[in-house]
């Protein structure tokens, strides 16, 4: 949460409704006007984006309860005995570290978590176990999320450690690939910055 207080300022400027935050060290596909659009619709302070995975792995990320309707109602971060979904013992919900805020509410919680100095200015260890007891924050399911072209199993791998990167790697080199790199329909576009001919 820290490295968005950084940059407060900037997004003050922009006077966005929302701001939405991605993890960077994550590969997925997401089309995320339709996370916005969930957000939009359950008048969400916040929204986060989750996903089933095998109780297991779940120490690993934020484990998240909620009711019926989708709302947050309970969040633990990275703990020693995730709790797993109910009726499935096998799985719990998860934390994919994206965010939808109101831009206020973003703006004004960043301000009182940085002038805390008890906080990891963390969001999940701080930000999110604070707010969704108000009961405005929501949880949008991943594996609704429709990619034009793609398998309707939806894949997400977090590589913030090297064993999770190679794995990643491993992912695509099988023979039907989880993560399509060629759909014609969902192209991915890579950044060339302009570089000087080599003299």
């Amino acid at each position: 949460a820290d490295a968005i207080y950084q940059n407060l300022r900037f997004m003050e400027l922009e006077e966005p409704d929302q701001v939405c935050i991605f993890g960077s060290d994550h590969i997925y596909k997401m089309d995320i006007k339709q996370m916005l659009n969930f957000h939009t619709e359950k008048k969400a302070s916040l929204t986060v984006s989750a996903l089933r995975m095998p109780l297991k792995e779940a120490s690993q990320f934020g484990v998240i309860e909620v009711d019926a309707e989708g709302r947050m109602i309970g969040f633990e971060e990275k703990p020693v005995n995730p709790k797993s979904i109910p009726g499935e013992p096998d799985f719990a919900l998860v934390s994919m570290g994206n965010y939808v805020f109101e831009a206020q509410v973003l703006f004004s919680e960043l301000v009182e978590d940085a002038d805390y100095e008890a906080s990891s200015h963390d969001f999940g260890k701080d930000i999110i176990p604070k707010m969704f007891p108000r009961g405005d924050v929501f949880v949008y399911d991943f594996s609704t999320n429709r990619i034009s072209g793609e398998k309707e199993e939806v894949y997400w791998r977090d590589v913030g450690t090297i064993d999770a990167y190679w794995q990643a790697h491993m992912d695509l080199l099988e023979k039907d690939a989880p993560f399509s790199l060629y759909n014609r329909k969902w192209p991915l576009h890579t950044y060339y910055p302009p570089l000087p001919p080599a003299t």
